[in-house]
């Protein structure tokens, strides 16, 4: 394969744009700023390692080489208690300086790479003079809009003491007047009633479906229980109930979509490239044979709710991409990382991979069938497993994972099953149904 020398495998493998280099620790692990759950950077390093690895002999080897070192650097560094705390002081100096003045690339990797010491700028008098002088103005000036807002409210409530009440309720307005038309001991002239108050209609603003939708997600489409052939309402709005009726879908007008046929792949695509030789598909089973490209669908996506079951062999890594971008892990339960140990639930099962762990575990093992549900609105997600929620409409914060296909996050994108580094995985009964205004779109 030619090499190209535009190629960036920091932005294409890794996620990270441009402007953001050098990349931080965080950034080239994938994992949220100022993390210290040594479990989570123990797991988003070997997850990204072995992606990176697997880029090995396609022409880019020196560019893999090259963040393999920046993955080591950053997992040693944050595992360090001392390290960690060290590097994430400086990164939030420069962030405060970086405020205030406009700092080239070049500053930036000084400031993070210089040896521990007094930082840059440290003993300018003048600068903490400087600073001392706008505190006290602020303080001044704070006080005296304080008093002066105290002294409005004040003369106000005087004024609203010394006003004679208005009575407004119709059903006292008759007593009242009758009360003011009877003589005084000084013989005042009777007052006037008070004036019943015209009632100001109040306009409801109307609401979209979209906002209506974001608020409290409609019932997603039933789930087919693959251990009994029990059909299990997956209503968000109503306990789980057991029916025999057909499989029911959601009642918004656009048309279910069959993914996944008996013995055809017409609706899927390899990804990046080449042939489907890792799967066969035989009765409607989906199964991938041996190690190659992904599958990704040839339609994109907006707004939708997905059906799929799956079962995964023991140890087996995979995920299912939505629009290409958000990864639902699907991850075996006696899967360990390289350190041996479990990985947290941020990375489990019906987990958005690094961003939002399930509420709690409803996966049944290895080699049985499970039963998946998403819906996608915008960038709120909601997942069922086996007929639990296990994420409530939960907004994701950027792409995920390892393979997405690109950060386009406003556009529509198609769905990814991600080639797993153990074979064995099998899928079936995919189904998409696109939601309100959204369009499946070529």
């Amino acid at each position: 394969m030619s090499h190209n020398d535009d190629f960036d495998g920091y932005r294409k493998w890794l996620g990270i744009s441009t402007p953001r280099r050098p990349p931080s620790h965080y950034d080239v692990l994938g994992i949220k700023l100022n993390e210290e759950d040594h479990e989570v950077i123990l797991a988003a390093a070997e997850q990204r390692r072995t992606f990176v690895e697997s880029k090995r002999g396609i022409g880019y080897d020196d560019q893999v080489a090259e963040i393999l070192l920046c993955i080591d650097e950053a997992e040693l560094t944050l595992l360090n208690n001392d390290l960690r705390r060290e590097y994430d002081r400086r990164i939030d100096l420069f962030a405060k300086r970086r405020k205030g003045r406009q700092v080239d690339p070049s500053a930036a990797r000084s400031v993070l790479a210089s040896k521990p010491g007094r930082a840059i700028g440290e003993d300018y008098g003048i600068v903490k003079t400087f600073g001392g002088i706008v505190a006290v103005l602020c303080i001044a000036f704070a006080g005296m809009s304080y008093f002066a807002f105290n002294l409005m409210s004040r003369q106000k409530l005087h004024t609203t003491i010394e006003q004679p009440p208005i009575v407004q309720q119709q059903d006292l307005a008759g007593p009242v007047a009758a009360l003011h038309e009877m003589p005084t001991v000084d013989s005042k002239p009777p007052r006037v009633p008070a004036q019943k108050p015209i009632p100001v209609p109040v306009t409801i603003p109307m609401r979209t479906a979209a906002q209506t939708a974001m608020e409290k997600p409609p019932n997603l489409v039933n789930v087919k229980d693959v251990s009994n052939d029990k059909v299990v309402s997956n209503s968000l709005d109503h306990p789980q109930t057991e029916s025999s009726g057909p499989r029911v879908t959601s009642d918004k007008p656009e048309e279910e979509i069959l993914l996944l046929g008996e013995q055809t792949l017409e609706r899927w695509e390899s990804s990046p490239g080449g042939d489907k030789s890792n799967w066969s598909l035989n009765r409607g089973v989906l199964k991938q044979i041996k190690k190659g490209p992904s599958l990704v669908t040839n339609q994109k996506f907006e707004d939708f709710d997905l059906h799929l079951e799956f079962k995964l062999p023991s140890k087996c890594n995979s995920g299912i991409y939505l629009r290409g971008r958000y990864e639902v892990q699907l991850l075996d339960s006696d899967y360990r990382n390289k350190a041996g140990q479990p990985v947290p639930a941020i990375g489990s099962t019906g987990a958005i991979w690094g961003k939002i762990p399930p509420a709690v575990n409803a996966y049944k093992g290895p080699n049985k069938w499970n039963g998946l549900d998403v819906r996608l609105v915008e960038r709120k997600v909601t997942v069922r497993l086996n007929g639990t929620l296990i994420i409530d409409s939960q907004f994701i914060d950027g792409v995920t994972g390892q393979g997405f296909l690109d950060d386009q996050e406003a556009d529509p994108g198609p769905i990814l099953l991600q080639s797993a580094d153990v074979i064995g995985a099998e899928f079936r009964d995919i189904r998409i149904k696109p939601l309100w205004s959204s369009k499946a779109q070529h």
